[in-house]
């Protein structure tokens, strides 16, 4: 079998692990990284798939009604098939012939850093995707916000402290895309002793102040707020929808 397609294909991948699939048997599992290093500057001219031979091992059989030293019958033969396989590549760097031999990962911790690395891509593109749905306009306003604290355009908003009372915040109007035909603000968190937080940052509803998300840029901010509300069911939307226009009676 031709591995060198799959080797190649698996070189400029991005995984963490990569797989190269082997005819009849599971894929061999190696560290992409690793074979990306080695391979730099060198062209392959080999690659094979070893696969050691079974170990054979032959165990007493023991009857239970017996002590367990006790050997009944013939000694039963077990064989388990080696998981050592390895990924044996040769190839040239200039004039010097290099070979590389890398065993194979388990399928199971393999499979382990492969998801855990697919939901980290996930988040990444899910974060892209939302930064890039930002207007010109929220982009400026999330320039603007970085350097003021009050200015014009900017909407106060009451923030409930934990201790009781209400800390008067400015910020910018932002919109979050599953409540739209609601306002809120972008603003510097606040502190549980009343003090804005230079490293964190908040996106609050207008009327009720209530926090959709919180980061610890006004950008990651509003990106959280958007998947958080993504991801609430219509009735606790209905249910927001409803105490924010409660609160705007009381303001008008």
């Amino acid at each position: 079998m031709n591995y060198l397609p799959a080797l190649t294909a698996a070189i400029k991948g991005k995984a963490p692990i990569a797989a190269i699939p082997v005819e009849g048997h599971a894929p061999v599992c190696v560290n992409r990284k690793r074979l990306a290093a080695w391979s730099k500057g060198v062209t392959i001219t080999r690659v094979a798939v070893d696969c050691p031979p079974p170990m054979v091992d032959f165990i007493a059989p023991r009857s239970k009604l017996t002590p367990a030293m006790v050997v009944e019958g013939p000694l039963e033969k077990v064989v388990t098939p080696s998981p050592h396989r390895r990924l044996i590549i040769e190839g040239t760097a200039g004039r010097v012939r290099t070979r590389c031999t890398m065993f194979a990962v388990d399928r199971r911790t393999a499979v382990k850093e492969l998801s855990a690395w697919s939901e980290k891509e996930r988040a990444k593109l899910e974060k892209q995707r939302l930064l890039g749905a930002l207007s010109t306009t929220q982009r400026k306003a999330m320039r603007r916000a970085k350097h003021e604290t009050k200015g014009e355009g900017m909407i106060m908003v009451e923030i409930k402290m934990s201790a009781g009372g209400k800390k008067p915040v400015y910020g910018l109007p932002v919109t979050v895309p599953a409540l739209a035909d609601l306002t809120f603000v972008v603003h510097r968190s606040v502190s549980r002793d009343g003090e804005l937080r230079e490293d964190d940052w908040t996106v609050s509803e207008r009327f009720t102040g209530l926090a959709a998300g919180s980061a610890a840029t006004a950008e990651l901010a509003l990106v959280e707020a958007a998947r958080n509300s993504a991801k609430a069911k219509p009735e606790r939307l209905a249910a927001i929808r409803a105490q924010v226009a409660e609160a705007a009676a009381l303001h008008a």
